[in-house]
């Protein structure tokens, strides 16, 4: 079995290129013929399968001059397609609004004859422009995003050209099956995590008298960071609440006040995650839109209880089980299962050791093994 895998973006050890690697990597492993492109990509991402159609030095050049990157782009899409064979399972990961694949390239492929496989890493925008839009509008604030019709519309043709289209979560799947897409296109998969990134004892925050609660991801309004902002300072829990990531426009402005309270530490960027978690108690990740979400099942990985949106649970979290699943838009909600885990010393452990046993069956190597077994599936159709 032979997969040409092709990526739009800088491939590096960070955010979706790692685990558009990863997969890869797992496909290697277990012997699929592999070949996965980039424009460019870091020395820590390239892997011997790995191809790159400009110097990574050239990245910031051809992004500072066209921000749309189509130059680079086509050379890409060019590339790719004169490596394509006959027999070869196109495989293709498209970055949902952001600069991506011209609307010919699929046509390309499916004119060659080749099986054209897409892996979707989130929603369809129809579905996040909504979830963005209801966030914009649950907070009072104007709405405000970069998501028209003619990309939504792109991204219909691009499912429609698929012949098969890899959902990570149940959400991804019904993003498709609301544009129209038939569910017999779906592969119901999920991502994973790796167990070898979390060795180590060493914590990055010092103990307090209380419960840390922890957020990784972009402090967006995609991602809830704004209403577990406000949900917190309401919650009169004497603790800390850790929010690990990226602070994004209007919550850098809008919740300035929040992000300044003694009992909220914003870290912008880190290399050593798993310091963080073992710093803290309680995961808490009321996401408004989602994939696949990885750093839940780093945080049940390391023995966290987590509270999350329906979004943020994805397959992985039970109701009740490894946490509690609850409605990013109820703030009381959100605010009673914060406060029931706080005092609730037994519930967490029992919650932490459900979701370590949990987590267990999403490591890389045990999802890897079910995608090579979904893509063999794919090779025989």
């Amino acid at each position: 079995m032979r997969v040409q895998a092709i990526f739009p973006q800088f491939g590096s050890k960070r955010f979706v290129s790692y685990t558009y690697i990863l997969l890869m990597e797992q496909l290697a492993a277990q012997g699929a013929d592999v070949t996965a492109w980039f424009p460019a990509c870091s020395a820590e991402a390239r892997r011997p399968f790995t191809r790159e159609v400009i110097p990574p030095w050239a990245w910031p050049i051809a992004r500072r001059f066209d921000r749309s990157q189509k130059p680079t782009r086509a050379l890409l899409e060019t590339a790719y397609l004169s490596a394509l064979k006959p027999g070869d399972l196109s495989y293709v990961w498209p970055m949902l609004q952001w600069p991506n694949f011209s609307p010919r390239f699929y046509e390309k492929v499916k004119k060659r004859g080749n099986t054209l496989v897409i892996e979707l890493a989130n929603c369809l925008t129809p579905t996040r422009r909504r979830c963005i839009e209801e966030g914009f509008t649950h907070m009072g604030w104007p709405i405000h995003h970069l998501i028209d019709e003619t990309q939504m519309e792109t991204e219909r043709e691009m499912c429609r050209q698929a012949d098969h289209i890899f959902c990570p979560s149940p959400w991804v799947a019904k993003s498709v099956t609301d544009e129209g897409i038939p569910e017999s296109k779906i592969v119901r998969s999920s991502y994973g995590w790796d167990p070898h990134r979390f060795k180590g004892a060493t914590r990055s925050l010092e103990h307090i008298n209380g419960p840390t609660f922890l957020f990784v991801g972009w402090l967006d309004i995609r991602k809830g960071a704004p209403m577990l902002l406000n949900a917190w300072a309401k919650a009169g829990i004497k603790g800390r609440l850790v929010m690990a990531g990226k602070l994004e426009s209007p919550v850098d402005v809008r919740c300035s006040d929040l992000l300044s309270r003694p009992d909220v530490i914003h870290i912008p960027y880190t290399n050593d995650i798993a310091s963080v978690y073992r710093s803290s108690d309680i995961f808490i990740f009321p996401t408004l839109e989602e994939g696949s979400p990885l750093a839940v099942y780093e945080a049940m990985g390391n023995g966290l209880p987590v509270i999350v949106s329906p979004m943020g649970a994805g397959e992985v979290v039970r109701d009740g089980k490894e946490g509690m699943i609850i409605n990013p838009f109820d703030e009381n909600a959100l605010i009673a299962a914060m406060q029931r885990l706080a005092k609730d010393v037994e519930l967490r452990e029992a919650m932490a050791a459900a979701g370590r046993v949990r987590a267990s069956d999403y490591t890389w190597d045990e999802t890897g093994s079910r995608r090579m077994d979904q893509w063999k599936a794919i090779a025989s159709d």
